[in-house]
């Protein structure tokens, strides 16, 4: 018998975080795919985690944007609680990659990092009823995060909202390894939460992009990763020198060199 949540019948898990699961979904019967993430059951009774997941999905009118997915409703589970999203048809920006078997078209990953950081920007302008920001930082724009839909748009499947709000749950030991080479180096080390980890990890996607290969592909083992992480910055032989240059000082040792986000990316960008 298929797995059901709150009538949502599972036609796959797709991923789970330190906090959450996320399923490929349809209504019981028949019904166009969704995708339904909830906070994990051994949360469930966490008061605290489970009020900032509800104001995710109680902000779900306000994420109306071409480059995140739609929420479409929410509700509680065994005591856990859900959001269900609308369910994006594309493939994920590692995938895309592998795939591609060599770098994209440096037009083309601009464009798609263009869509990213206007993701990130809606993001970070979402205010609470006293007026604080409800997203500091992303802190998981990675390639399994970026879905590129089949109209050629990027889109953040994930609203950085539970996330960027629990950092007690997220340190470094529990962060998986693929997003290791994503993640800046202060955050891996459990610094303050800042917008320069999004900037570190857009400069990361971008070389991925642009080269074809992962970040920091000769270091296997986290702690090399790290350690290249806190001592050179990316870089990529045959790009244009502007391009170049965004790669460089979005992953730049100094969280402080970095550029600011997402005046300061837009502006090395161009736009």
């Amino acid at each position: 018998m298929a797995m059901e949540i709150d009538g949502w019948q599972v036609v796959r898990r797709l991923s789970m975080s330190a906090i959450a699961e996320v399923f490929l979904v349809r209504p019981r019967g028949q019904g166009p795919l969704r995708v339904l993430k909830r906070l994990l059951p051994m949360y469930a009774e966490d008061g605290g985690l489970a009020e900032i997941f509800q104001r995710e999905a109680a902000l779900g009118p306000h994420l109306e944007h071409p480059n995140l997915p739609r929420v479409l409703s929410s509700g509680e589970h065994d005591g856990a609680p859900y959001i269900v999203l609308e369910h994006v048809r594309g493939v994920p920006l590692a995938r895309l990659v592998k795939q591609l078997g060599r770098p994209m078209p440096q037009s083309v990953a601009m464009a798609l990092l263009g869509d990213v950081v206007d993701a990130l920007a809606h993001l970070y302008a979402l205010k609470s009823e006293d007026g604080e920001s409800l997203v500091i930082a992303h802190r998981d724009v990675t390639p399994g995060n970026v879905l590129v839909a089949v109209d050629g748009r990027a889109v953040l499947i994930d609203f950085g909202i539970v996330a960027g709000a629990v950092s007690r749950l997220e340190t470094a030991s529990n962060v998986v390894k693929a997003t290791w080479r994503y993640a800046a180096p202060e955050q891996l080390d459990g610094g303050d939460v800042s917008s320069a980890f999004d900037a570190y990890a857009l400069g990361a996607l971008l070389h991925l992009m642009v080269s074809g290969s992962r970040p920091f592909a000769d270091a296997n083992d986290p702690e090399e990763i790290l350690h290249a992480k806190k001592t050179q910055e990316l870089s990529c032989e045959g790009l244009d020198t502007s391009l170049q240059a965004l790669i460089h000082s979005c992953t730049s040792v100094d969280p402080e060199k970095r550029p600011s986000m997402p005046g300061g990316i837009r502006a090395m960008m161009g736009s």
